[in-house]
């Protein structure tokens, strides 16, 4: 009975969840909190709902060093003159701190994905061994397994990883020899996961873009076989096994551009979130050729802001080198276990910071936006432009960093 209580409590606790994060930190100003979850206040989901949270990064490209931005105020001025010069964010160090919050928060009651690419092309073994310890450390769900990590992994049969609980995706990449998709240890064409009752499948589908006719002349035995083809035919394979709710993730660099920094509910703003995309980019026409209501959602990475909706699908996208993190929040009703759209919620990316400003509560440099650069201006001077140790779901970022994240290039 104890232990019944102690679990009922547990899962209550979990679908309390991210709901309230952003409107608790009072965006209606404008100019805070951009890209940015500092607070974490929870809001009851209704009795009939579940609710599924999903958290996504972006690909390493075998980045493990932080990337900085600069900090753009004149130091000559005397408050300023303890102001960082730059900040930092992203690689495994700032990244690990960030996603050992989000487990503490959700345990393992959310989906945590990758969109791949996680590895550079001349990555020592050594070192890449290390990142795939990184990834199961964190407890990633799923790594999308693209062209950069077959080149690394077909010289052996595609039998070196070193992967223990975290599960690469390849659901278009197709082994010519065995005339099937390309399953191995480690290595799915797809995922399965049981959350609050619910069973989210989880697709992940890439393309062969390199123009490199050295790194073209490397790849045997598998093929990219066409995107559709192979999501459906997988897609079928969830069906049987009774998934409920099925999410993408794609390598198939997009060039669309979402321009929101805010929480977007679908219920209400999915018509002015839509993704801005150029002429024959190639996940606009993966997603024209989709059958309707195929696809829950889906998990892009590209050299944009990629968060919003192509029609009613909603896209979580961000950059690469562990510099952002995207959520979603999607509600299912419990008697049918069908996806609610009109809840559907995405958050901002978050930037991975190492220190935000207290007067903001977030690390972002706006360089472009006049009015916004001079009100948050406003709010930096009343605080005197200090600067603390980032803050995520209410958690202080730095404590959380681990011993394990790697500390060379």
């Amino acid at each position: 009975m104890r232990s019944f209580l102690k679990s009922k409590v547990f899962n209550q606790v979990l679908i309390l969840l991210l709901l309230g994060l952003l409107f608790s930190c009072n965006q209606e100003d404008g100019v805070r909190y951009f890209e940015s979850l500092p607070h974490w206040n929870q809001i009851k989901v209704e009795d009939d709902h579940n609710f599924i949270p999903i958290a996504a990064t972006f690909g390493l490209n075998g980045r493990v060093s932080p990337l900085i931005t600069e900090v753009p105020f004149d130091r000559q001025k005397k408050s300023l003159n303890k102001l960082p010069p730059f900040i930092e964010y992203g690689g495994v160090k700032n990244l690990s701190g960030y996603i050992k919050i989000l487990n503490k928060r959700f345990g393992d009651n959310k989906l945590l994905l990758d969109t791949g690419d996680i590895f550079s092309h001349k990555l020592p073994k050594a070192h890449r061994n290390k990142i795939e310890q990184f990834y199961d450390y964190q407890d990633y769900d799923v790594i999308n397994f693209t062209e950069t990590e077959i080149l690394h992994y077909q010289k052996n049969d595609f039998k070196d990883s070193t992967l223990k609980n975290t599960t690469y995706l390849g659901s278009n990449i197709f082994e010519i020899k065995e005339n099937k998709f390309l399953e191995r240890e480690g290595i799915k064409p797809y995922f399965i996961k049981k959350i609050n009752n619910i069973k989210v499948g989880v697709l992940g589908i890439t393309e062969f873009s390199s123009t490199n006719s050295e790194i073209r002349n490397k790849i045997k035995g598998v093929y990219f076989q066409d995107p559709i083809l192979a999501f459906m035919k997988n897609r079928n394979s969830l069906n049987r096994k009774g998934v409920d709710v099925i999410i993408l993730m794609n390598h198939l660099k997009t060039m669309c551009k979402g321009k929101s920094h805010k929480v977007i509910r679908m219920g209400s703003d999915w018509e002015n979130n839509q993704l801005k995309c150029p002429k024959n980019d190639p996940l606009k026409k993966f997603i024209d050729r989709l059958p309707p209501k195929s696809v829950h959602a889906i998990i892009s990475t590209g050299p944009q802001h990629t968060s919003g909706f192509i029609g009613k699908i909603p896209i979580l996208g961000g950059f690469p080198r562990g510099g952002n993190i995207g959520l979603m929040g999607l509600f299912i009703d419990k008697k049918n276990k069908e996806i609610i759209p009109s809840k559907t919620i995405l958050f901002p990316l978050i930037k991975t910071c190492t220190l935000q400003f207290i007067g903001t509560w977030d690390c972002y440099i706006e360089k472009e936006n006049h009015s916004i650069v001079n009100r948050r201006e406003e709010l930096f001077q009343k605080t005197n432009y200090q600067m603390v140790s980032a803050k995520f779901l209410g958690h202080d970022v730095s404590a959380q960093t681990t011993k394990e994240a790697l500390e060379t290039d």
